[in-house]
């Protein structure tokens, strides 16, 4: 559990300082919060070993689309710092919610029968 939030949060911090964009930075960050959104309402709805087990083909899509988002963020180029400033305005207090759901949603988790196998069906976060 712990390695989980350990690369969850190693991806965070540099998606948000570099823009993480698909076609462009911005759209790239909506998606990435909006995806780390659905996985924390996806972690939500984990209450029982069966909620947990229903829970896995929808938390191992969303995990894909979030390493996908990763690997469009690092084929831009490094962005100005101008760039870098209004990113951050834009999109630091969104990140920071949603990062502060999932995270309290993978702790919670991780406690119910089943929560744990389900977690790890998003599979890995990491930054290369």
């Amino acid at each position: 559990m712990k390695r989980v939030l350990i690369l969850v949060a190693a991806v965070a911090l540099p998606c948000s300082l570099s823009g993480c964009g698909g076609d462009t930075r911005s759209s790239l960050m909506k998606q990435l919060v909006a995806t780390v959104n659905e996985v924390a309402d996806t972690l939500a709805t984990i209450k029982d070993q069966a909620s947990a087990e229903a829970a896995k083909p929808k938390l191992k899509a969303l995990g894909e689309r979030y390493r996908d988002i990763d690997k469009r963020g690092k084929a831009l180029k490094e962005p100005t710092p101008e760039e870098k400033t209004a990113l951050e305005k834009e999109y630091a207090e969104p990140l920071k919610s949603a990062y502060g759901r999932l995270l309290s949603e993978m702790l919670r988790v991780a406690f119910v029968p089943g929560g744990k196998e389900a977690l790890q069906e998003m599979g890995e976060i990491k930054r290369n």
